[in-house]
């Protein structure tokens, strides 16, 4: 039948219409697939290409190693994973992941699209999103980032169908098991295995290797230590799924579901060895060589400090500032003392905090232990502080617990907890309730009644408690201290604590902070008066005579008196430094000169300006406690200025030297380095501040100092039993226990007006040490009568008495041209009765003896001589 025209028409219209749709349809399937193939070449071009196991190059932290090699602190960007070998990952460890995050891993091609299916479904039905990303997907996600976007999910698919191509399934789980995230910070299985049991993963057991691989998922809300519920159903999962999948027997699973979820997480390396001095470090790593050298290309940094010194020190600061703290008393938030205005407003206060016992008590029970650990009488441990709530107060008594723990805290043993206030130690406490109330959360720490009575128990970690055990109560010190300890010949920095804890103030006060340094500058302007420069004599000798009499500088309102407010008339030089009088010292300065002084102060490592001004000689210009015991190590180094360092050296990830300051006295080196060494050190321009005859000098001064001046309580380190020495001969001194020995240790006590700042610098023949104590707002009195020689002489004995007690003692090396004489200490000249064994350049001694001068006296003469 033939078509009308109509019909025609209509029929070619359509086949037109038709071609239209073909052709849009044509362009937009082009357009799409050109934009396709534009988008997959932009995707491939922004993932990382991975075609060999060795071009996995994360991040490398830089590590930083005590003097004696020990790990002390790691420098890393955000990421922080400890690389392991494939062959130390435990293959159950492998197969509880495989198990409890992908169990086609060893079929698919990098993704599973009936899981991604799957996945996808349960998310529209359930309003729960679900994970469908296999094992490879979740390895390329932490390559390509972790932002939620369509554009990431595909490039997620695309590496992981790359990783699948180039590399092999084993290479695949041995990146995922040291890039996947386990919570806390930590990535990698090693990583984590040490931060939430401080066990590498091949020390792990079957049940902690099932919590690991139950984070994937849930890397804070799983966490073991925080959420063990919910750690344990995660794990108990992965558990059944491995025996699903045979990858364990049914006794292993039954042994390990059986094991509760416990933890032991590792301590923070940097907070828990040398906080201090590792930030020193990193300070001055960043600024030498920057960001991103310090923190991903993997540096290795070996420092000068002594693990043992440290610890030592840490220990002395702690327990001269906690003894302290209990002379200040109990610093109370109620007291008038800290209300707003007050001289003490701001300061730490007592107790922590508040809580109301019928309302909150089981709450804060329940956070205690999630935060503390369940704390019951067996494994309550002496030594450490705990925080705990006061239930009851009673006259004689108060009752505290802490976690399942009930004590007593006698009031007899808080006498020192009178209402705070530094400059008045009166009051006595009647009843516990006039310290303590129910509802405060304080600190304690468990011990006995032969506790009480020792001031170092505080240190025994390792005491056994008895049945009847009980708390006393401890505060953190309202007051601050600093240590600092050197080598004074190779320049190391041995121990550095730059203040009470590292958590509390990240404040360094041994270079950061600027405070007078009152009598402790003395030896550095009386070492100038002793000098003897070529042609010419010493302005003084230690014999010189010198007035103890009220002083006026010319053109200053300036009226320097002593710390007894007495004068003594002419004493000698010797006298006047080792019970630092002030009134003779700004005489000596007077002698030198300012302009003098000042530039020799800054030859022996005085970097702070100096005020030109006679106050200055008392200590009025502010210094740090880095660099005043740098310029007192220049007296046991003999004059010579130390090279102060505390960094060895530092190599990059290849092992290339960027740095070496290593001495050749360093006995870590070998015997080739230290020639080099000696070689390095004998070409540069050696800078020798004071001549070896005046340090030697000053040396045996500030000895005195501890003997019988204003450090006294120091001498036991100079006269103390030695022991027995096996080679000796018999019958020798040095066979017998009884021999006195001397270590020679010399310092110098300083105190500031009104009791502002405390200080002791001193050393022996190989070790200086510096200590400040006071308070970080200038202005605030540490105590009454807190001297240098009360508050920062005893941490300095603390730490020296226990690190030298492994040394033999030394002597300061002999240097020539130094006599001894003894002298009369009233009038300057040699005696033969009682006197003072002084030490002078040769030829500046005392000619006179004091008998001659009688002699030569007529009024002294005996009668009928004349």
């Amino acid at each position: 039948m033939k078509r009308t025209g109509a019909a025609k028409s209509i029929f070619n219209k359509g086949v037109k219409n038709r071609k239209k749709i073909l052709t849009v349809l044509s362009v937009f399937a082009l357009s799409f697939f050109l934009i396709g193939v534009a988008l997959f070449f932009k995707f491939r071009s922004e993932i990382p290409s991975i075609n060999t196991v060795s071009d996995y190059k994360p991040d490398a932290g830089t590590k930083v190693y005590s003097y004696d090699g020990e790990l002390i602190a790691e420098f890393y960007h955000e990421n922080w994973r400890i690389i392991v070998p494939y062959d130390k990952i435990p293959e159950k460890l492998r197969l509880a992941f495989v198990a409890g995050e992908d169990n086609t891993f060893y079929t698919h091609h990098g993704i599973d699209p009936f899981g991604m299916l799957r996945a996808g479904l349960k998310t529209i039905f359930t309003g729960h999103k679900q994970g469908g990303s296999t094992i490879t997907q979740q390895l390329a996600k932490s390559f390509v980032g972790t932002e939620r976007t369509y554009s990431r999910k595909i490039k997620d698919i695309m590496l992981a169908v790359e990783l699948e191509k180039h590399l092999s399934k084993e290479e695949i789980l041995y990146l995922y098991l040291n890039e996947i995230y386990l919570g806390s910070g930590a990535f990698g299985v090693e990583t984590a295995s040490k931060k939430y049991f401080s066990k590498h993963v091949w020390e792990l057991d079957l049940h902690e290797m099932a919590t690991l691989a139950g984070l994937p998922k849930y890397p804070s809300a799983a966490s073991p230590i925080h959420h063990p519920e919910k750690a344990l159903k995660r794990r108990n999962y992965v558990l059944k799924r491995m025996l699903e999948e045979k990858y364990i027997t049914k006794t292993e699973y039954d042994e390990a579901v059986e094991k509760p979820v416990t933890t032991n997480p590792q301590k923070e390396l940097f907070l828990d060895k040398a906080p201090y001095f590792s930030e020193r470090v990193r300070r001055y790593l960043i600024e030498k060589y920057g960001y991103d050298k310090l923190y991903k290309e993997g540096m290795t940094v070996q420092t000068t400090i002594d693990m043992r010194a440290s610890k030592i020190a840490d220990e002395a600061l702690f327990m001269g500032l906690r003894e302290l703290s209990k002379r200040q008393g109990y610093a109370r938030g109620t007291d008038e003392s800290f209300k707003k205005g007050s001289k003490f407003e701001g300061e730490v206060t007592n107790p922590l905090y508040k809580i109301n016992l019928k309302k909150d008590l089981e709450k804060y029970l329940k956070k205690h232990g999630e935060f503390f650990g369940n704390i019951t009488e067996k494994n309550i441990k002496s030594g450490i502080f705990y925080q705990g709530v006061v239930l009851e107060t009673l006259p004689d008594k108060a009752i505290v617990q802490v976690g399942q723990v009930k004590r007593p805290v006698f009031t007899s043993d808080i006498q020192w907890a009178r209402p705070y206030d530094p400059m008045s130690y009166g009051g006595i406490i009647k009843s516990s309730a006039d310290v303590l109330s129910p509802g405060d959360v304080v600190m304690v720490r468990a011990t006995d009644s032969e506790g009480t009575r020792d001031v170092l128990d505080h240190r025994n970690y390792s005491k056994k408690l008895p049945k009847d055990f009980f708390f006393v109560l401890e505060q953190i010190p309202a007051s601050q201290a600093a240590i600092i300890v050197k080598d004074p010949y190779s320049g190391y920095v041995k121990a550095l604590m730059g203040g009470y804890d590292f958590e509390i103030s990240e404040f360094d006060r041994t270079t950061q902070a600027c405070r007078q340094p009152g009598s402790a500058i003395k030896p550095v302007f009386y070492s100038i008066a002793l000098e003897k420069k070529p042609g010419k004599d010493p302005y003084l000798t230690p014999a010189s005579m010198i007035l103890d009499a009220p002083v006026t500088v010319v053109d200053s309102s300036f009226k320097p008196s002593n710390f007894e407010d007495t004068f003594k008339g002419e004493i000698t030089v010797w006298e006047a430094l080792i019970h630092s009088m002030n009134t003779p010292a700004i005489r000596v300065l007077q002698k030198v000169g300012l302009k003098e002084a000042i530039e020799a102060a800054k030859k022996l490592g005085i970097k702070s300006q100096i005020r030109p001004e006679y106050g200055s000689m008392l200590g009025s210009s502010c210094l740090t406690i880095d660099e005043l015991t740098d310029a007192y190590a220049h007296f046991p180094n003999m004059g010579k200025s130390p090279d102060t360092t505390f960094i060895r050296k530092v190599y990059d990830k290849y092992g290339k030297v960027l740095e070496d300051n290593t001495s050749f006295y360093d006995p870590y080196i070998s015997a080739s380095e230290k020639v080099s060494r000696m070689i390095h050190f004998a070409k540069r321009d050696e800078f020798r501040a004071l001549s070896p005859q005046t340090a030697y000098i000053v040396n045996k001064v500030l000895e005195d100092v501890i003997n019988r001046g204003t450090a006294a309580a120091a001498r036991g380190l100079n006269a103390y039993p030695c022991k027995k020495n096996p080679f000796a001969v018999e019958g020798s001194p040095e066979s017998e226990d009884r021999n006195i020995c001397n270590r020679h240790v010399a310092g110098k006590t300083g105190t500031t007006n009104d009791y502002f700042d405390a200080w002791f610098i001193g050393y022996s023949p190989n070790l200086v040490a510096g200590v400040w104590v006071g308070n970080d707002e200038h202005g605030k009195p540490i105590g009454k009568m807190e001297t240098g020689g009360k508050a920062a002489l005893p941490v300095w004995m603390d730490f020296m008495e226990r690190y030298l007690k492994n040394y033999p003692p030394t002597e300061y090396p002999y240097p020539g041209g130094v006599i001894s004489k003894k002298i009369d200490p009233k009038t300057g000249l040699v005696t033969e009765g009682p006197g003072v064994i002084m030490y002078f350049h040769a030829g500046t001694e005392p000619q006179t003896t004091l008998e001659e001068k009688d002699i030569l006296d007529p009024t002294k003469a005996p009668e009928g001589m004349f």
